[in-house]
């Protein structure tokens, strides 16, 4: 189980990944949990926010042209 100050570190570095990309003309993409076929939640979906691993596959092609910013993927 992660502690208070790793999840504080974790948020930290994906924040500072998203600035990164995002400063670089870059599209941050974020996810729901996923579920389907060859995921951990495979019989049953997760809790929200969620999204179908075919969905989040379709999306992120779709996104490949999208300006710079943040893409939630979800459901």
């Amino acid at each position: 189980m992660h502690t208070c100050a790793q999840t504080r570190t974790s948020f930290r570095a994906v924040a500072e990944l998203e600035r990164s990309v995002l400063a670089e003309g870059g599209v941050v993409l974020r996810y729901g949990q996923f579920y389907g076929p060859g995921t951990y939640n495979e019989q049953q979906p997760p809790e929200e926010p969620r999204v179908h691993i075919d969905r989040a596959a379709e999306r992120t092609v779709e996104t490949l042209g999208e300006p710079t910013g943040i893409v939630v993927i979800i459901d």
